[in-house]
């Protein structure tokens, strides 16, 4: 009775399979995808898939704040009350030192885990405010949020100017001096 069983059942399983009218309809559009996306250049493939980082909340399990003043709700949730106590008494000059020279910390989770560099709904947020490099947007946030623990008062538009002129100043240097993409 088993080995009936087992036959029906295996037996039905082809019959449902051979009596789906989509399968075929379904095999196709499969293998017109897997077509599609081999015909794909791979800077259309990583513009594909920025495009798709752009709209999601988390990326590889870390939640991406959607503004700068989420950054501040996240940093409120996360940080101890020691490491927010360290990050006020920074000076701006030590901020940047720890923002940009390092491969480590604060600075660099803000990029690497924010998806600054390879795109994130804050990346696209600073970007829309004409704010770019990952380096200048961690540097953003970060002095922002100093002023938050701080107590004081924050005009955005004023410090993501700052930012752009200070940018502006480095690649005017650099085209001075013909450095990196600038030495043709």
């Amino acid at each position: 009775m088993k080995e009936v069983l087992l036959i029906l059942l295996v037996f039905g399983t082809v019959v449902l399979q051979a009596q789906n009218p989509y399968k075929a309809e379904q095999q196709a559009a499969k293998k017109d995808t897997v077509k599609q996306q081999q015909k794909l250049t791979p800077a259309q493939i990583y513009q594909q898939r920025y495009e798709e980082r752009l709209k999601k909340t988390h990326i590889d399990g870390v939640y991406i704040p959607m503004d700068l003043f989420d950054c501040f709700k996240v940093f409120d949730e996360g940080l101890s009350t020691d490491a927010k106590n360290t990050l006020s008494n920074y000076s701006l000059a030590e901020l940047d030192s720890i923002v940009n020279k390092s491969n480590e910390g604060v600075g660099a989770y803000i990029r690497n885990s924010w998806g600054l560099y390879e795109g994130s709904r804050l990346s696209k947020y600073f970007k829309d405010i004409g704010l770019s490099f990952p380096e200048d947007i961690s540097m953003v946030v970060l002095e922002a949020y100093q002023l938050h623990l701080k107590g004081q008062k924050l005009e955005p538009k004023a410090l993501f100017q700052k930012y752009k002129d200070r940018r502006n100043k480095i690649i005017e240097e650099r085209k001075r001096k013909k450095i990196g993409r600038y030495s043709d």
